[in-house]
């Protein structure tokens, strides 16, 4: 199942917006396809054509102040990482009160030859989004740039926060989960440590963000990186493959018999990581107002109830 979310055309954008925008184009939009791209709430992604190229523009419009840091720090977290890495480069961007039409954020990118993954997430398709993921944790975070700390994103709270108010509908995800709440939350205490690292985390892997090349010569890039983060080399792996799976794609572990986390990695963090993303998840689909903007209960509840599946299976019990 492919989780969509209808997303704004450029004759959608308000006349002072598309004006704006075509001021920094230098030039008219003659042409413009809404691409399948991860936003922030109610964006877009959009690749615009003018008689003098194309080039593939972001716009996000929300008053919501969450939102707007996502969009600031997704620009910030391309600014500043390095050419050689699997992302795109920022033309131009602005961020801007337009009056009754309230503050957009724009920007710019040029993009390699990509294309995008496909409906299904098929064999190929699966170690196609994996490549993506190879390629960036061959890079450090930089030190002095706006990432999180994987070890502060992940931890035992939202065990904790579930255990002490047993909120409705926890049963819903299976009645496993509620005689094993305090056990989950000591489990996931560990989290922190485990995913603790410097590698260059996306933060948020998903069909809609990874992007790889046309040629087996070309190299990929990874969109949306409001969630970068600095940690373990295996982090972006473990989300990935719970994305895959909520999408209808294989299970986990059948896509880590193919494709075995990198060498080194301990299986007990990689536990840690379950739970506390398990946790997360549920927590977030049954109090949407600790998501992310956009984000739809659904989704939530779809990831939380196959990552409850996954976290049974590896703790074995």
């Amino acid at each position: 199942m492919v989780f969509s979310v209808p997303r704004p055309g450029w004759q959608d954008l308000p006349p002072p917006v598309r004006q704006r925008i075509s001021d920094e184009l230098g030039s008219r939009v003659l042409g413009w396809t809404t691409l399948p791209m991860s936003g922030v709430g109610d964006g877009a992604t959009m690749f615009l054509q003018t008689a003098a190229g194309t080039q593939v523009c972001t716009v996000v419009s929300t008053a919501d102040p969450q939102a707007q840091e996502l969009a600031r720090r997704a620009i910030d977290v391309v600014a500043v990482l390095p050419a050689a890495a699997p992302v795109p480069t920022l033309l131009w961007w602005f961020d801007e009160d337009l009056g009754a039409f309230g503050r957009w954020i724009v920007a710019s990118w040029a993009m390699r030859d990509i294309r995008p993954i496909g409906d299904e997430w098929t064999t190929g398709e699966v170690a196609a989004g994996l490549d993506v993921l190879r390629e960036i944790r061959e890079f450090d975070a930089p030190e002095d740039g706006p990432f999180l700390d994987s070890a502060e994103v992940f931890g035992a709270e939202p065990w904790r926060r579930l255990a002490d108010q047993r909120p409705d509908g926890l049963r819903n995800f299976s009645p496993w989960l509620e005689p094993r709440l305090e056990a989950l939350a000591e489990i996931a205490v560990h989290s922190a440590e485990a995913v603790a690292g410097t590698t260059l985390v996306h933060g948020a892997p998903a069909r809609q963000s990874l992007y790889p090349p046309l040629s087996p010569e070309g190299r990929p890039v990874a969109v949306a990186w409001s969630h970068a983060a600095r940690g373990a080399p295996f982090v972006d792996t473990v989300l990935l493959l719970a994305h895959i799976r909520a999408e209808g794609g294989p299970a986990p572990e059948v896509v880590l018999a193919r494709h075995p986390l990198p060498a080194g990695t301990d299986p007990d963090a990689v536990t840690c990581l379950v739970t506390a993303l398990t946790g997360k998840l549920i927590e977030q689909a049954l109090q949407p107002g600790r998501g992310a903007p956009g984000q739809r209960r659904s989704v939530l509840q779809a990831h939380a109830s196959v990552c409850v599946e996954w976290l049974r299976r590896r703790l074995g019990f």
